[in-house]
């Protein structure tokens, strides 16, 4: 949750929203020798005319000049803290806040490119396509409107925005809140968690999308789309056994997937069977 509490009373909301919205063009002046840094100081902009004078400000907003990567979604943990951190540097002008200021980005910005990049590129992104492909193949939500293909791009831009955007701002009040030791409160996240879930939940996604794609002709019926979706409830669990049974993921995954071709080709292969050995009998599945 938001902690509203802001203790320095210089620092009015305007301030904070103003650097906020600013976060969300970190990358616009992106470049090959220092990558973030214009964007960073565009985004403290705000804050540094507030906390110094107009003779020294220009000064301290070049201390942030310096070079800074890391992943544009998290960059607002270490931009709150950036903020905790020069107001109190604006009262007593030591140049070890100064320091500690630097080396706080310095530390940061890599553990966070990578928790980023991981979470977000490699796993939301996909998971988010996933949901937003199933809600397509199975048909039953818009098989009679015309503009039914456009409920891909607004799932995925609802759930991916939901998570990157609750990042962004929560990061920056809770760098805001504890400065340097807002590492800590990463613990609170639990990205690696979330990110293990995802994973599994992307498996998931995949099988039911194996089936969704099928070409049989009782998938328009109600009956036969919640049958789709109880069987791979079902199976679910027996993927959660082998998952606690340390099975590889990659296993898994080819097991989805092979699952899933034999049920969306399963008239065809019962056909060729049936030619190749005519004294083979099968239950009467149509």
């Amino acid at each position: 949750m938001i902690n509203r509490n802001i203790e320095n009373r210089k620092i009015n909301w305007i301030d904070i929203g103003n650097t906020i919205i600013r976060t969300f063009l970190i990358q616009c002046v992106w470049n090959f020798e220092r990558y973030l840094n214009y964007g960073v100081a565009f985004a403290l902009i705000p804050i540094m005319k507030r906390l110094y004078l107009k003779k020294d400000c220009p000064r301290a907003l070049s201390r942030h000049m310096e070079y800074f990567n890391t992943h544009p979604y998290m960059a607002s943990f270490i931009i709150g803290s950036i903020v905790h951190l020069e107001s109190k540097n604006s009262k007593f002008k030591s140049k070890v806040h100064e320091e500690e200021i630097s080396a706080l980005k310095i530390g940061m910005m890599g553990p966070l490119a990578a928790i980023g990049d991981n979470l977000f590129w490699a796993t939301i992104r996909p998971f988010c396509v996933l949901i937003a492909l199933g809600f397509y193949f199975s048909e039953f939500y818009f098989q009679k409107n015309q503009y039914g293909f456009l409920i891909v791009p607004i799932t995925f831009l609802v759930i991916y925005n939901f998570a990157h955007l609750y990042i962004r701002i929560d990061g920056f009040f809770q760098g805001y809140q504890h400065g340097d030791q807002v590492i800590l409160v990463l613990k609170k996240y639990r990205f690696q968690r979330a990110i293990q879930g995802l994973h599994l939940l992307s498996l998931l996604l995949i099988g039911s999308l194996m089936i969704f794609m099928n070409n049989n002709p009782h998938q328009q019926d109600f009956k036969f789309f919640l049958i789709k979706i109880l069987f791979f409830s079902g199976i679910t669990g027996l993927f959660l056994f082998a998952l606690h049974k340390k099975i590889t993921p990659v296993h898994i995954l080819y097991s989805i997937i092979l699952l899933g071709m034999i049920l969306a080709y399963w008239p065809r292969l019962r056909k060729s069977i049936m030619i190749l050995h005519p004294s083979f009998q099968f239950s009467s599945i149509k």
